[in-house]
């Protein structure tokens, strides 16, 4: 489920953008945004990208937080192509 809900959030957003994103194995945690970047072990200075869910299946709902986690480098390559998007004529 992790790796359909990661593609739906970014994959759109890669094809609008026009950019390549390699994605790792998802992980699932609980916990305070602290203890859930210490158990992921992202880098200090990493930037997040939270996105809330909801699934609905056959009379059943899921709710929960998806964080998306970035390398500085990472994220400031999305701002970048982000940037040229908004500066592009269509």
């Amino acid at each position: 489920v992790g790796n359909i809900v990661i593609n739906a959030l970014l994959g759109p957003l890669s094809n609008v953008l026009d950019f390549n994103l390699r994605y790792t194995v998802p992980l699932y945690l609980e916990g305070d945004a602290a203890r859930l970047i210490e158990d992921a072990g992202i880098d200090a200075g990493g930037i997040v990208l939270l996105a809330e869910t909801e699934f609905s299946v056959e009379r059943r709902s899921i709710k929960g937080k998806i964080a998306v986690f970035f390398s500085l480098a990472s994220f400031e390559y999305l701002r970048k192509a982000v940037a040229r998007y908004a500066e592009s004529p269509r």
